[in-house]
């Protein structure tokens, strides 16, 4: 269950992103509207930031 919700969660960063470039507070947010846990959003926003995913300069 856990690491279907991680999937989940990327799936909709992801999503998310592919409209425009956001923030680490953007991001958040969304995934907190989502129901993902607190643990899995920072796994995934960690992930973005590995990645350059993340738009907070």
């Amino acid at each position: 269950m856990q690491n279907d919700e991680f999937e989940r969660g990327k799936q909709i960063a992801y999503r998310f992103l592919s409209y425009r470039p956001r923030s680490k507070k953007e991001v958040e947010k969304k995934l907190k509207e989502k129901n993902i846990s607190g643990e899995n959003i920072s796994n995934i926003i960690s992930l973005l930031e590995k990645n350059n995913y993340l738009n907070d300069r």
